[in-house]
Order: C-alpha cells, then structure tokens, then sequence
C-alpha cells in the first residue's frame, strides 16, 4: 500500500517539501510527512549513501548543486518508491545589481525599486499609483558583469494584497542592454507564492521581467545561475633573466615560466597587478 502513494510522495517532497532554507554545502532539508499510517521514519540518499535517517521531517545536511537525492519513508509494512530532488544552484549574488523600471511609487508610498533586492519580503517595489503609468511594465536589471542563467525567481509581495501580482509575464535577456532576446514566458497565479521561470542556460549581462497587469509590484527578485570568470586584472610582465637557472633573486616564490634560450640562459616571467594610480 505504501507503493501506492508514490505520486503523492513525489508531489510533496518536489513542490513543498524538500526546500533548501539555507544555501551552499550546510543546509537544511525539509518535507511534508508521509501520509501512510505508523509511518517509523524517513532516510534521503545521495545515490547509494544515506545522508540522513530520521523519525523528523527535517534535517541538516551536506550538498552541493547539481546531487541527485532520493527520499524515502518506512514503516513495518516495507519502504515507499523514492522521491527525487535535484539540487538546484543558490541564487546569484546580488551585490552591484543595478535596477531600474518603467515607474516606481515614492511619493504615496515607499515603494522605490531598490526595494526589489534589499532581502526585506515585507517591502516592495511597486509601479506608479494611476495614470500615466499604465500597462505594460518592466523591471529590468543591470548585472555587474556577465552570468550564465538558468532560472528567474519572483517574490509577489506578502501583505495580503494581490495589486501589482505579476500573471501573465515575459523575461528577457541581453548583452548590451539595447538588444533583447526572449528568454520565458507564461502566466504565474495571483497568489503570493513564489514563482520560478525556467531560462535554459543562458548568457548575460540584462534580464527584463515585463508584466501586463493594471500594476506591477514586487517582494524580492533573484536570478539562477554563475558569473562568467572576469578577464583578468591589467599584470605587469616581469622579465628575470638567470644563465643556470639557479641564479634567481626575487622571483623564487613565483611558479617558474622557462624558457630555454641558444645560450643556455633562461627568462622567467612573474605576473602581478598593475599598481592602480
């Protein structure tokens, strides 16, 4: 009997249950309990390693983006078929984001669009009260450098009110911020949910989230994915010349770039950071 209730385990432990509340390697995993009667306990493994074995529905763990884990409950009666949970990546940092909108509220409410990434659920970043700010609107950002994206995610604001509850949405990227490709679209329920929109994997520097309701408002906002590795800082080339490759002064802390000449001497090169002005 237990077997039976596999769809139901599956949709408790993907879509509620088991939710990372805290990102990197230290995490907790929560899921919603198993409704099969004299339920004893509940083990989530990493392929074949049990990761944890608990009576709870909680508990810390260890786990890095991309494992594929497997919860499964037990009781006298034998183990249910396993839930499956893919890691999903931590949001992208959101230090240097830069955000502007087709309007925001300031002056009847404190609504400003920096209220979008300031980690508060309680504050909002809400478009313009009335005319001229009418339909479509937009919240676009501006990354420090490039990332690579994989997902959107949308926080509705939290105080029970449903205006400016994006539905019908679309996102879209951009390297220069003046061509745009669409990543996503779709429609979100009105509720206060969090809502996901899956981008593929997806390079750039610009996301613009549109949205054709009366208002547009939102709690919090975040982004899937990695930056791209920056090029690197502007280096001075230091040239050492030495005949024995012996005869180093000041660059023996230096991994040694050799190269050998017709005269049997050899140039070691050091990179460092061009001092700034």
């Amino acid at each position: 009997m237990i077997r039976s209730l596999l769809m139901l385990l599956l949709l408790l432990a993907i879509t509620a249950a088991m939710v990372l509340v805290a990102w990197g390697r230290d995490v907790t995993l929560r899921w919603n309990p198993n409704p099969e009667p004299d339920i004893i306990g509940y083990r989530v493994y990493r392929g074949i390693d049990m990761l944890v074995a608990t009576s709870a529905t909680s508990a810390p763990a260890s786990v890095e983006t991309g494992d594929v884990l497997s919860l499964v409950a037990f009781n006298a009666g034998g183990v249910s078929d396993p839930a499956l949970y893919t890691v999903p990546p931590p949001p992208l940092d959101r230090a240097g984001w830069i955000l502007t909108a087709s309007s925001e509220e300031t002056a009847r409410e404190p609504a400003g669009v920096a209220n979008a990434i300031d980690g508060n659920s309680e504050t909002i970043w809400h478009t313009r009260w009335g005319s001229p700010a009418l339909p479509p609107h937009y919240l676009r950002i501006e990354l420090p450098r490039p990332a690579v994206l994989s997902g959107f995610r949308y926080l509705p604001r939290q105080d029970g009110s449903p205006n400016g509850n994006v539905t019908a949405y679309e996102v879209e990227v951009s390297d220069d911020g003046i061509t745009w490709e669409k990543a996503a679209t779709g429609t979100w329920t009105t509720d206060a949910s969090r809502k996901i929109s899956e981008l593929g994997l997806r390079s750039a520097r610009f996301v613009r989230l549109w949205g054709n309701d009366p208002f547009m408002a939102a709690a919090e906002i975040h982004l899937i994915g990695s930056y791209e590795p920056t090029a690197p800082a502007s280096v001075t080339l230091t040239p050492q010349q030495s005949p024995d490759m012996a005869n180093w002064s000041d660059l023996a802390d230096a991994p040694a770039f050799t190269v050998p000449l017709s005269t049997r001497q050899f140039f070691r090169l050091k990179i460092e950071p061009t001092p700034q002005p």
